[in-house]
């Protein structure tokens, strides 16, 4: 047969149908079983021949009328293209002599299907019925663009695809998953140390804030401490040492914001209503005492030969000799004990 010229276009040099799946004398073709074909199919290991008739024991010598290119799925059926497509061949598929198709399959030592030969049929009825003739109508580029291709031998840049065997496929499993682990594993560190900055920081502003607060409160209790010594202060010879022994643990005591309320004469001289903290109260309720007359003991009906401030220093003598004896009395309970004994002394 003669060599087609390359000027010369060959329905046969693009994709046309070849087999459609079904049930045959044969046995089924399946899409799997075309996935097998394509995948397999490798004309570096096996070119297809294209033969007249199928390809028998007795006249396996006869010369290739073309050579299959290219193998494809598209559903349920299967597309091939040739190459070298000898001139009288096609013309004989031009005129319908060899209309129809029928594609020899064999089974690799795996058991896959490749595909042995594809044979034209002349008289011969073929197993596969319906293909559309070559030359009825060669599909356009668009026919192929539009459907969802199922082309195992090529990859998308047009390569061949490796052949892998089950171990190397378990090796790629087996990197894909120790990639995944060390994905995940510096995801949940990422995810860790968030977590621990976090909570780290939240911890130091807890603690700034609580130092802040402590550091408020004590601000605001010296300035209040502050504020009950000028209020001692003030109270002057209105008070007793002993009083402010007393007086003063009292009042640092108190809630300075608390307010108390009571009865107060006003400018008016009428009672009224009033609201003031308790340190502000006691500045008043101080403010309102009468001294008593010099020589007048403060709070007695009785006169000191020496005057007050005799009478007070020979109490609180009495007192500190009272306190060394016994450590646990405050000054104020050790004042009273004085002055009993220096009353029953005087009787």
């Amino acid at each position: 047969m003669k060599k087609n010229p390359a000027k010369e276009f060959s329905a046969l040099e693009d994709w046309f149908e070849v087999a459609k799946t079904g049930t045959f004398p044969q046995g089924d073709l399946t899409e799997e079983v075309f996935d097998d074909l394509v995948s397999t199919f490798n004309p570096a290991s096996h070119e297809p021949p294209v033969t007249l008739g199928h390809i028998r024991e007795d006249h396996n010598d006869r010369p290739a009328a073309a050579w299959v290119s290219g193998l494809k799925r598209i559903g349920s059926t299967l597309y091939a293209k040739l190459k070298q497509v000898a001139t009288d061949f096609d013309s004989l598929v031009r005129e319908g002599r060899f209309k129809k198709r029928s594609i020899g399959i064999r089974a690799d030592e795996e058991g896959r299907f490749y595909l042995h030969h594809l044979a034209f049929l002349g008289a011969a009825t073929p197993a596969v019925k319906g293909l559309q003739d070559v030359y009825q109508g060669a599909y356009s580029a668009d026919h192929f663009e539009t459907q969802k291709e199922y082309d195992f031998n090529l990859n998308p840049k047009g390569n061949p695809v490796k052949e892998y065997t089950e171990k190397e496929i378990q090796e790629i499993q087996d990197k894909a998953a120790e990639a995944a682990k060390k994905a995940a594993d510096v995801q949940f560190a990422e995810t860790l140390k968030t977590a621990t900055d976090k909570a780290a920081k939240d911890a130091k502003a807890a603690t700034e804030a609580e130092f802040a607060q402590k550091a408020a409160d004590a601000q605001k209790v010296a300035a209040y401490s502050a504020d009950v010594e000028a209020a001692i202060k003030e109270f002057g010879d209105k008070v007793t040492p002993a009083q402010v022994a007393i007086l003063r643990p009292v009042l640092l005591s108190a809630d300075p914001a608390k307010e108390i309320e009571f009865t107060e004469k006003g400018a008016d001289g009428k009672d009224a209503q009033v609201k003031k903290t308790f340190l502000a109260a006691m500045k008043s309720f101080v403010a309102n005492i009468v001294a008593a007359p010099a020589g007048e003991y403060r709070g007695t009906n009785d006169k000191g030969a020496q005057g007050d401030e005799a009478v007070y220093s020979e109490e609180r003598a009495e007192a500190d000799k009272i306190m060394k004896a016994d450590s646990k009395l405050t000054f104020g309970q050790a004042l009273i004990q004085a002055r009993a004994k220096i009353k029953s002394a005087k009787k």
